[in-house]
């Protein structure tokens, strides 16, 4: 069908996906800090950093839709997108970054003293309170499957701000990558990688990792 519509020249109504990491937190200043579900704010510069890329989505974009995380540095960096397009900000928890439980908030140093056992490898590993990769993976992608078959959607811009583990997710379940694939999709502050999904269920990867507009930001 897509094929064919290209042939005889016809626009193709694709789902259009951009998806967004958060701007700079003040967990990212301390490279070991477990960050996860911990709900720490921006910083300065990622507040400048939101500012950046809710312009430059403006410019770019005209999207329907805006969905966050309701983690705070999502939420904030969401809001500076709102503001640029007009749109109203819708939240979904499945697009919250993986919940590490009692392990969120602490250096690594803290965790290793405190719950040595806590943290190995593996995709079924659960943290107290916490939750497994796997679960983390099948609540995003299940957020993505249902995007995938929203016929409504079609033609379509759907703009998502979110995190780097559940940004790698919505990855791995768009392109058919197992839980945990061999494949680390990087996400730089404010970062957006762009799909579009075909009628015929093609997914295009069109943009991974943009950051252009943060070219001389400091």
């Amino acid at each position: 069908m897509a094929a064919r519509l290209a042939a005889e020249g016809l626009v193709i109504p694709v789902i259009r996906l951009l998806l967004c990491r958060h701007g700079e937190s003040e967990a990212d200043l301390e490279p070991r800090r477990i960050e996860g579900n911990a709900d720490f704010p921006l910083t300065p510069l990622g507040d400048r950093q939101a500012d950046a890329l809710a312009r430059w989505v403006a410019a770019h974009y005209a999207p329907d839709r805006l969905i966050a995380s309701p983690l705070r540095r999502a939420q904030q960096t969401a809001r500076k997108l709102a503001d640029a397009t007009g749109l109203s900000l819708e939240t979904d928890a499945r697009l919250a970054e993986q919940s590490h439980g009692v392990l969120a908030g602490l250096t690594q140093g803290e965790a290793d003293r405190r719950y040595p056992v806590e943290h190995p490898v593996g995709v079924h590993h659960r943290p107290p309170d916490g939750e497994s990769y796997l679960e983390h993976f099948s609540r995003v992608a299940d957020f993505y499957f249902e995007t995938y078959y929203a016929s409504h959607l079609a033609g379509k811009t759907l703009l998502v701000v979110a995190h780097g583990g559940t940004i790698n997710c919505l990855l791995d379940a768009a392109l058919g990558l197992p839980p945990l694939a061999a494949v680390d999709f990087m996400c730089a502050d404010t970062c957006l990688h762009e799909l579009h999904i075909t009628p015929g269920g093609r997914v295009r990867v069109m943009r991974l990792n943009e950051t252009a507009h943060l070219a001389g930001l400091t």
